[in-house]
Order: C-alpha cells, then structure tokens, then sequence
C-alpha cells in the first residue's frame, strides 16, 4: 500500500492511496449528482476518478494547483461540494462494510477483508477541507501519514 501527498498552495497532507481513493471517489460522485457543472470541474473530475480508480501506487493526485489555483470561486464551488462529500460518506454510517468497500470501483488493488470504521478515512476529508480553506499548514516533511 502506497502513500501519496496531496498538495495545494504550497501545502499539503500525505495518506494513504486507498484513503484518497476513496475521498476522491465520493468526491467525484457527488460532483455527478449535480448538473450544470462548470469545465474545469468537470475535467477535474475525470482526472480524480482516473486516479480514485486505478491503481497509482504512490502518485495519487489532485492536481488542486492546476484545477483551483488561486480563483476564489473555484475555491468557494470546490468547498461546497466538498463538505456535500463529506457528508455523503458519514451517511455510510459509523461502519462501512468491507463488502460495501470491495463493490465500490475505487482502488482496484484494495480488496477489504473487514468492516472499517468510517472515522478512519474522514481525517483525509477534513485534511482536504482544510487545505482548501488554507488552514492546514503541513508540508511533505512535516505531514503526518493520515
């Protein structure tokens, strides 16, 4: 199991893949679930579940620099939805099968043998919040592997 670092602004969070894997693939379906997205989130969507999906072993990526940047809207949409994924993988409940994980198309090398407490992968969605809002200050040395 690799470990990927997820920057933005300069600043960042390492974790495991089959954690972002999987922040990145609500993510992305919750930006299904709306309509009348703009472009750059859609192409970005393509590219996060490209990387929720396959297996890139240490290189996962958010590319967050290039589709946000410094534009206050895209910030503020990508915030929105964020939180909105966030809470669709709460609504998993306090327990996330390891059925329910191994049916979901994320990390294809991931494969469940248990049950795994959703408290384990919101550390990743709270870290992304954060970074986005510019409150986490971690850099590759100084992140924790969450």
């Amino acid at each position: 199991m690799g470990s990927s670092f997820t920057w933005y602004a300069e600043h960042g969070f390492w974790t495991r893949d089959s954690k972002i894997a999987l922040w990145l693939f609500v993510l992305c379906e919750e930006i299904d679930s709306g309509s009348d997205r703009p472009g750059w989130l859609l192409e970005a969507r393509d590219e996060w579940r490209l990387h929720a999906t396959e297996a890139f072993t240490g290189m996962v990526t958010a590319n967050l620099d290039r589709f946000v940047g410094a534009d206050s809207d895209r910030v503020e949409t990508l915030l929105a939805l964020s939180e909105d994924a966030r809470s669709r993988l709460l609504a998993f409940g306090p327990v996330i099968t390891g059925a329910d994980l191994n049916a979901l198309p994320f990390d294809r090398h991931a494969v469940y043998s248990g049950d795994v407490e959703v408290d384990v992968f919101m550390p990743v969605a709270d870290a992304w919040i954060r970074l986005l809002r510019g409150e986490l200050t971690w850099d590759a040395k100084s992140s924790p592997v969450l």
